[in-house]
């Protein structure tokens, strides 16, 4: 396993070692001391993999190279081949230029015995392949973890804008509400406080005078019924501009509606309306709303879709509500409450609705406008 861009895998030196093991036992001459300095490499070449300090790992590093050199005068000349792993990790550690690796290495050949210099040339070219391509790999794996690293701390950096923004539309939308309503109430009582109060004025000035004058009080009284008839059609001017239309409830609930429900799922949806919306009364868009919530729970548990179209069409004389989706319905669902419930509130409501599971998850809700 790779450790850092200056370190490469262990295993190439130890399939190195291998080879020459093998070449070694293969001979006629048999030194039990080559178990010693296998060993004695192995152990050698861990300690400067593991290392991160630069001094412990040329230490290492030379150690390994003359047990290299001993074990090639001393037992057999195939040891030789390990010294360009050796040479790599000189040009690793120390970040020396290519032409100092090369200098080296031809000084390396030179002082070999002639039989040697093309099993060594040949692993040493093997080496420096290989420590290219494992460099290169340790640059482009290094750069994707940096660009990972960003990419992560850019999602954690619009995360909490998200989160913030969410925060200030919530605290604005309060803020709008509570300015509306200081609004609303300083207009009732600008208009109504002050129209109640000067309407029961009037009616204790009436009081008194009912005996002692008739023709006043009657005078009183009639003019105090008319002030507090416009203070009555004060009241539902305001109402009516607070109160939303239906189909901004209604429209805008399925909106919602749609949007949790999808929301961290698979599920896309579209809803599209068709004709005269105003038609439809607070009663309709209850049951569309109440059957459509029923409906999309049994999309998401039975059906394999990922879309959900929903369709409000207006006529003259009914309202047609279809939800569908792109799924295939597996096995026979039976109509349990859920879906005996939609039925039913489409009959109270003098309609009908259709439930299909041959093409995905299919639902029509036709309701008559009286």
């Amino acid at each position: 396993m790779i450790k850092n861009g200056k370190d490469y895998i262990l295993v190439l030196r130890f399939l190195i070692l291998s080879f020459c093991l093998i070449e070694y036992l293969l001979g006629e001459d048999y030194n039990s001391v080559i178990i010693m300095v296998a060993l004695s490499y192995i152990i050698l070449n861990t300690l400067l993999f593991l290392s991160n300090n630069k001094m412990y790992k040329i230490f290492w590093m030379l150690l390994s190279f003359i047990l290299c050199l001993y074990t090639s005068k001393q037992l057999n000349e195939i040891f030789y081949v390990l010294i360009p792993v050796n040479i790599m990790d000189l040009w690793s550690i120390s970040n020396s230029s290519v032409l100092i690796i090369f200098i080296f290495i031809l000084f390396a050949t030179i002082a070999l015995p002639l039989k040697m210099i093309p099993l060594f040339l040949l692993i040493t070219i093997i080496v420096f392949l290989f420590h290219c391509i494992v460099k290169k790999y340790i640059v482009s794996l290094e750069a994707l973890i940096n660009e990972n690293d960003e990419l992560r701390e850019m999602n954690s950096i619009y995360s909490m804008k998200i989160k913030s923004m969410k925060n200030y539309e919530k605290q604005s939308l309060y803020a709008t509400k509570l300015e509306e309503r200081s609004k609303i109430s300083q207009e009732m009582h600008d208009k109504i406080g002050h129209t109640i109060s000067g309407s029961i004025l009037q009616l204790e000035a009436a009081k008194l005078l009912l005996n002692k004058d008739k023709d006043k009080s009657e005078k009183i009284l009639n003019n105090t019924i008319n002030v507090l008839r416009e203070g009555l059609e004060d009241i539902r001017i305001i109402l009516r501009r607070i109160r939303p239309t239906k189909e901004e409830m209604g429209i805008n609930r399925i909106k919602l509606l749609l949007a949790e429900a999808m929301k961290n799922t698979k599920f896309t949806y579209s809803l599209s309306f068709h004709g005269d919306i105003d038609n439809i009364t607070y009663a309709h868009w209850k049951v569309v709303y109440d059957n459509l919530t029923e409906t999309i729970t049994n999309i998401m548990k039975y059906s394999k879709g990922d879309f959900v179209e929903v369709n409000i069409q207006v006529f003259n004389k009914v309202v047609k509500a279809s939800i569908k989706d792109n799924g295939m319905v597996e096995g026979v669902i039976n109509k349990g409450l859920g879906l005996r419930g939609i039925e039913q509130r489409c009959v109270d409501m003098g309609g009908t609705a259709i439930i299909d599971f041959s093409d995905g998850f299919s639902i029509i809700m036709i309701l008559p406008i009286k």
